[in-house]
């Protein structure tokens, strides 16, 4: 069985997303790779570049996974919403995860999803 990876990050500051995108991105992305062709999760103003620099990579739009997380009712879907969703829709119960979330400034929390920080991280966490 293969292994599911999971990274969350920009690749302008992470070198296993630049590694393993070829892109270089500032803002933070998704990158999920579940055998065979990997996915790229990306914002609309990255989409195109990805499509065309990173063949080896399927990339879908953010918003588009967005809007269809709304349609379902999620009120603001950020990334761990969209993580969530696809692994649900591929059947993905175990996965390896790198994230690097920068932290809040305005909250005392660490970016590890254990605090204020990073909400979101919880959703991830198998329970």
């Amino acid at each position: 069985m293969s292994e599911t990876l999971l990274i969350v990050a920009d690749s302008e500051r992470d070198a296993n997303m630049l590694y393993a995108t070829g892109l270089f991105v500032p803002d933070p992305f998704i990158y999920l790779n579940f055998g065979g062709r990997p996915l790229l999760v990306m914002s609309d103003l990255e989409i195109d570049r990805a499509r065309a620099n990173a063949p080896h990579c399927h990339a879908v739009s953010l918003s588009a996974c967005q809007q269809k997380l709304r349609r379902d009712g999620v009120k603001s879907p950020g990334f761990a919403r969209v993580i969530r969703q696809i692994l649900r829709e591929q059947k993905i119960r175990r996965l390896l995860m790198r994230l690097r979330v920068a932290p809040n400034p305005a909250s005392s929390g660490s970016a590890d999803g254990e605090s204020p920080g990073c909400p979101e991280a919880s959703l991830l966490r198998r329970r």
